[in-house]
């Protein structure tokens, strides 16, 4: 072993016994505080008049934890009509869990001779939205959709509020939605349903179970769908 080695053995033996450790672990990356921020562009955002919600907005600590919040932020109008930079409204609060509901996009049929379509896709925030289309023979079909998880954020909140379907216990089990198009013939499973009417959905295993609640919380006619 050379001189220059030697003298470099000799110097970290002599840091050890000091309390150091070796210079080469003196040279692995520190640790820094994460700055606290938020994403607003990761949640849902809905704005109508001075008022602005935005449900489920991921924020961090310093620690780097995520968190989620349901915001809502009322502006205040000033008689010249210049919005208040000073003085506005601003309500946060932590979101609740999201309905862990989900679906299975495929092919499905009524037995009856009656064929579906479903299709899936993961909103921001987490909802899960069902689209559905059905078709018995070459004129009459009906066409769907639903969103999973609370009503506070959905994105036909008004309407199940109006509906009262958040007085339906455990409703949040359901993914809920509307019907976009029904044409009926009179041996359809949707004959009971109409163009705008509420539906609730809900996968289980390989079927799928349909509700139509005519557009109050009365359960009116269903259907259990299976897929292919």
């Amino acid at each position: 072993m050379n001189r220059q080695h030697k003298t470099h053995d000799f110097f970290n033996y002599a840091l050890r016994g000091l309390g150091f450790i070796a210079v080469g672990s003196l040279l692995a990356a520190p640790s820094f505080a994460a700055t606290p921020t938020a994403y607003l562009e990761n949640a849902q955002v809905f704005a109508t008049g001075k008022k602005i919600q935005a449900f489920r907005v991921p924020t961090t600590d310093v620690d780097g934890k995520v968190k989620y919040y349901n915001l809502t932020i009322d502006l205040n109008v000033l008689n010249d009509g210049t919005i208040d930079t000073v003085a506005a409204d601003i309500n946060a609060v932590l979101s609740p869990t999201v309905s862990s509901l989900k679906f299975i996009s495929g092919n499905y049929s009524d037995g009856s001779g009656t064929a579906c379509t479903v299709a899936t896709s993961t909103l921001q925030g987490g909802r899960m939205e069902v689209s559905l289309s059905c078709k018995r023979g070459s004129s009459y079909y009906i066409q769907a959709g639903a969103v999973s998880g609370l009503i506070a954020g959905h994105p036909f909140e008004l309407d199940l509020k109006a509906a009262g379907i958040d007085k339906i216990p455990g409703y949040g089990n359901y993914a809920w939605g509307k019907i976009a198009t029904a044409y009926n013939n009179g041996y359809s499973w949707w004959d009971c349903m109409g163009t705008n009417d509420i539906i609730s959905a809900r996968q289980v295993g390989n079927t799928i179970a349909i509700s139509g609640y005519d557009t109050g919380n009365t359960l009116k006619c269903g259907v259990v769908l299976t897929k292919k």
